[in-house]
């Protein structure tokens, strides 16, 4: 079964829609928009650019070397905060960006973790992940991370880690969003198996599901 990808390069027919304040003109050219109404906060958001760069490939190849081609595209990880608002890390540290950022220019995967009986966790539990994020924005990107988690890929190597997160005074994009997952949740979006997290440990976790979100014409 194939999974609810958005691409903006071979968009499905829009289901209904959707008015966004301030489009920029790329989106108005490309006419359609995730209808956002069925996201709520908490909800994990993977992208991969539609034309990688040579450090994208680089970092797509290396995760496929220990994962499944469907898992190893993603190349960052976001956390949707509502109202077409997300928090992520990145090289600038943590921050507060547009959904618009990636629309038009990235696919993209929304998941949402669930409960230990596989339900979708509540709005409530998703809004603590959501704001258990907002609170790391002295957090610093974690450079170093991303220099192991390549080699530990291109090599196979699994580090052992416990099911428990693990902190430190910096986080890659992936650990952050399982950082936030376990202050609300008290448990990992992904098993732990190796450190640190990838985007696309996130993308193979049972410990949460894809979100089935179509295109909306953007008016």
């Amino acid at each position: 079964m194939s999974r609810p990808v958005l691409d903006p390069g071979a968009a499905a027919a829009p289901v209904g829609k959707i008015e966004i304040d301030r489009a920029p003109a790329e989106l108005r050219r490309a006419g359609v928009y995730p209808d956002i109404s069925i996201l709520q906060p908490g909800d994990l958001l993977l992208v991969s650019p539609l034309k990688p760069g040579s450090n994208a490939r680089l970092i797509q190849w290396a995760q496929g070397r220990v994962h499944r081609a469907e898992d190893a595209q993603w190349m960052h990880a976001a956390t949707y905060l509502g109202d077409n608002a997300l928090v992520e890390i990145d090289g600038g540290g943590v921050k507060v960006s547009l959904l618009f950022k990636y629309v038009a220019t990235h696919r993209m995967l929304f998941r949402r973790v669930v409960d230990a009986a596989g339900n979708d966790v509540d709005q409530l539990t998703g809004f603590r992940i959501a704001v258990a994020a907002l609170k790391e924005f002295n957090r610093g990107y974690a450079f170093g991370n991303i220099v192991v988690t390549a080699y530990d890929c291109v090599i196979g190597r699994m580090r052992p880690a416990s099911s428990r997160a693990v902190r430190s005074s910096g986080s890659i994009c992936s650990d952050f969003f399982n950082e936030a997952v376990f202050g609300a949740c008290n448990r990992p979006a992904a098993p732990v198996v190796r450190l640190p997290l990838q985007p696309a440990d996130l993308s193979a976790s049972k410990l949460m599901r894809d979100v089935a979100v179509p295109w909306a014409q953007l008016v």
